[in-house]
C-alpha cells in the first residue's frame, strides 16, 4: 500500500484538499501537500519509508561498518547478528547511527517548514496553522519514542523553524504494545505551546477519523482504539510499543 496515496484518500475523505488542486497551474515553488480551507490549516506529509540498513545504502553502510571495525567499536562476529536484528548495536555505534538519522530528520523538518511557509504565502494568511505529519512506514532501526522525541527536539531547538503541530503516525508498519495481543498503528501529536488550544480538537478528530478510515480501508474486523488525552501518558505507552518484524506485517488484526 503506497503511503501517499492512502493518506491523500484519507485527507480528501475528511474534507481536506490537495494544495495542487487549489493552485492555478503548476506550482512554481515547493508546496505543502494538503489544506483544510474551513479550518485554515496547512499540512505537509513526510514518510520515512527506508530502513537505515536498506540494501540501496549498502555502500554507505559498509563504510560505516568498516569504521566501527577499525575503531574496535564492533566485533566482526557481531556484524551479521546486528544486521538481521538478533543483536543490538554497541552504544558507541548506536550513537553514530543516531547522529546520521538526526541529520536526515533535520533535513526533513527544514524542507517541510519551507514548503509550509511558501504555501501559506499563497493560500493562507496570518492566522493559518501549519502541521507536519510524519509517517514511519519502513524505518525499523530507531524505536517510536526515539524518533518522535528527536523530531520534537528538532522543532523546539531550531528557533528559525515554527510548525504549530507535529503528528507522528504509522500505516503499514505494525507494532505491539505490552499486555496486548493486537497489532497496532500509532498516532501521536505534539504542539507548539501557543498552538495547542486552537488545534487540539481538530487533531483529535483527525486521529479518530484516521482509525476509522484504516479499519475500513485495511479490512479490520476486530480492533481497539485507545486514546490518551494527556501527552505524557501517551509518551509512556509509546515507550512500551515496539515494532513487529517485517515478515509479520500482514498477519492477524491491525489497529
Amino acid at each position: 500500500m503506497l503511503t501517499e496515496e492512502i493518506i491523500t484518500e484519507f485527507i480528501l475523505s475528511f474534507e481536506g484538499k490537495r494544495v495542487t488542486d487549489l493552485l492555478s497551474g503548476k506550482p512554481t515553488f515547493a508546496n505543502a501537500d494538503y489544506y483544510f480551507p474551513d479550518e485554515n490549516i496547512l499540512i505537509e506529509l513526510k514518510a520515512l519509508q527506508k530502513d537505515l540498513f536498506a540494501e540501496e545504502d549498502l555502500a554507505r553502510n559498509e563504510k560505516m561498518i568498516d569504521t566501527w571495525l577499525s575503531e574496535k567499536k564492533l566485533a566482526k562476529a557481531d556484524i551479521i547478528p546486528v544486521l538481521i536484528g538478533l543483536k543490538e548495536l554497541p552504544e558507541a555505534c548506536y550513537l553514530d547511527v543516531f547522529g546520521a538519522v538526526r541529520k536526515t530528520l533535520q533535513r526533513i523538518v527544514g524542507k517541510a517548514h519551507k514548503q509550509l511557509i511558501e504555501t501559506k504565502k499563497v493560500l493562507g494568511n496570518d492566522q493559518t496553522k501549519t502541521m507536519l505529519i510524519v509517517c514511519n512506514d519502513g524505518n525499523y532501526f530507531l524505536s517510536h519514542d526515539v524518533l518522535f522525541s528527536t523530531l520534537e527536539n528538532l522543532l523546539s531547538d531550531r528557533k528559525e523553524i515554527h510548525i504549530d503541530c507535529l503528528i507522528y503516525f504509522t500505516l503499514n508498519q505494525l507494532s505491539k504494545i505490552e499486555g496486548s495481543e493486537l497489532e497496532w498503528i500509532v498516532w501521536l501529536p505534539s504542539y507548539a505551546r501557543e498552538s495547542k488550544e486552537g488545534l487540539q480538537q481538530f487533531v483529535n478528530e483527525l486521529g479518530a477519523k484516521y482509525f476509522t478510515f484504516c479499519t475500513t480501508a485495511l479490512g479490520i474486523t476486530d480492533g481497539e482504539h485507545r486514546q490518551y488525552p494527556d501527552q505524557e501518558e501517551g509518551n509512556k505507552v509509546l515507550k512500551q510499543t515496539s515494532f513487529i518484524p517485517k515478515q509479520s506485517d500482514t498477519e492477524n488484526q491491525r489497529d
